[in-house]
């Protein structure tokens, strides 16, 4: 079956499926917990989601239409609320959805990749050719944080606090021990 899926913080996996095992739609919105091996039917969606994604404890999920939307996932429920419309048009029936690793969203729809406002649901084009594969549609899309790189200034308050600790641990170990001797 085609789907998408996504995983909160808490490790609690999202599961949207498009077809059935005979390729009938189906339209289910699933929860499952890895650790205890259990799933859950939210939903029966009223829009096939073609890509899910999180924002901090959001989900967010993608339309499969001919003018995508961006939707809100009630986590609970599965019930779904209109953000807003891409503004595009899908050539595609395949897209993807993933956080960009800098608190919002990036989709390919049509072989392009675009930022998309999580608050509006507007798509703007990052660039026409950045997956220029060759191929008719790409069906997966994850983002990878870069690791920041602490500025030398950081590394000067993490050393200052420390030192402060370090002062005043000693000057509370000198304390304590004065007041042992003059008891």
């Amino acid at each position: 079956t085609e789907g998408q899926i996504a995983f909160s913080s808490t490790g609690m996996g999202f599961l949207a499926s498009s077809l059935n095992a005979d390729f009938t739609p189906a339209n289910d919105l699933f929860s499952f917990d890895l650790t205890t091996g259990t799933s859950t039917l939210l939903a029966h969606t009223s829009v096939t989601l073609n890509g899910l994604a999180f924002i901090g404890n959001t989900l967010y999920g993608l339309s499969k239409d001919e003018n995508p939307d961006l939707y809100i996932i009630n986590q609970t429920t599965g019930d779904l609320s209109l953000v807003g419309s891409l503004g595009i048009d899908a050539g595609s029936p395949i897209a993807a959805l993933a956080a960009n690793g800098q608190g919002g969203l990036v989709g390919v729809i049509n072989d392009r990749l675009y930022n998309i406002d999580e608050s509006t649901g507007a798509a703007t084009t990052v660039s026409d050719d950045v997956l220029d594969t060759g191929y008719a549609s790409v069906a997966g899309l994850t983002a990878i944080p870069a690791s920041p790189v602490p500025e030398s200034s950081t590394y000067g308050i993490l050393g200052a606090i420390g030192l402060i600790g370090l002062v005043t641990f000693r000057s509370l170990k000198g304390k304590s021990s004065l007041t042992a001797e003059s008891e």
